[in-house]
């Protein structure tokens, strides 16, 4: 069984293309000390690509581990970057597969992954290191330190303060959405604004844009659901074709790519090949991401 003080492992699928080779495609790692030190650490890492563990293990049997190799290739990840910290350091660190199925250009140490919520524990160690300083209580009303904005009072606060605490164990009562990031090119939004919430600004676009997105699409997640998307009074339309009826709304543009609805929480971002022809969609609600191949 393979254990480290600290793993950080991050999966990106930009393609549906799969892992060609069980060899890393591309790797470096940190390799210092002795030669005994070296070999050990190679071990260790051989150990982890070879030694990962199902989500169910039977009492009483030896665990089936599986080759880190095998699970991208099942879950169609092209690309994968691990980091392991030990002792408060980088141990070592690889890039697995491809970054990009069609030029085959490989994951490596300097390619950018989305860290989602593998910043959740960076942050809570460097929360619990300044509650052992004494700066932070964990039970105290986190407003009592909050200044430029403030956790709203309402019929549950008055019983129950939101404390840091809650925060850190999902128990304060703030919802807890996928963060979609930030386009590259694209200015982020400060804390601040994220915390009020941003307001989404309608982008001017050149309504002959819109044309090369109209057409059929097919989402992935069934045969029995579907995307039109068509031009009507210079509009930009989509309409969602489901076994219970169907649902048309205005999209309207954040960038020349990225769209909104305005009736609910859902983005629309129009994926094109490098000739520049719309081949996808992808549909953003609620943390989750849909994706529609274009048919026609």
């Amino acid at each position: 069984m393979f254990s480290l003080s600290f793993l950080a492992l991050v999966l990106s699928n930009f393609s549906i293309g799969g892992i060609t080779a069980d060899k890393p495609a591309s790797a470096a790692e940190e390799l210092t000390g002795s030669t005994q030190d070296t070999t050990n650490l190679a071990q260790r890492i051989r150990r982890f690509e070879d030694g990962l563990l199902q989500p169910n293990v039977i009492k009483g049997q030896p665990p089936a581990k599986m080759k880190l190799a095998d699970r991208m290739k099942a879950y169609k990840t092209p690309g994968a970057s691990i980091a392991v910290i030990n002792n408060y350091k980088i141990e070592w660190a690889r890039g697995y597969g491809v970054r990009d199925t069609e030029t085959n250009e490989p994951v490596n140490l300097d390619t950018l992954f989305q860290a989602a919520s593998i910043s959740k524990p960076v942050t809570t160690m460097a929360v619990l290191r300044l509650v052992q300083q004494g700066k932070l209580n964990l039970d105290e009303d986190v407003n009592k330190k909050l200044v430029s904005w403030k956790v709203p009072e309402n019929e549950f606060t008055r019983d129950k303060k939101v404390t840091i605490r809650g925060i850190l164990t999902h128990t304060a009562g703030f919802d807890v959405f996928f963060y979609d990031g930030t386009p590259v090119g694209e200015l982020a939004p400060t804390p601040l604004q994220l915390l009020k919430g941003v307001e989404r600004v309608v982008a001017t676009v050149d309504r002959k844009v819109y044309d090369d997105y109209v057409g059929q699409y097919q989402l992935e997640i069934s045969p029995d659901y579907a995307v039109a998307i068509s031009v009507e009074a210079s509009k930009l339309m989509m309409e969602i074709k489901q076994p219970v009826g169907r649902i048309k709304a205005e999209l309207l543009p954040e960038s020349k790519t990225r769209f909104f609805r305005t009736d609910v929480d859902v983005q629309v971002t129009f994926v094109k090949d490098e000739r520049g022809k719309v081949t996808e969609l992808i549909v953003h609600q609620q943390g989750a991401e849909y994706r529609a191949k274009r048919i026609e």
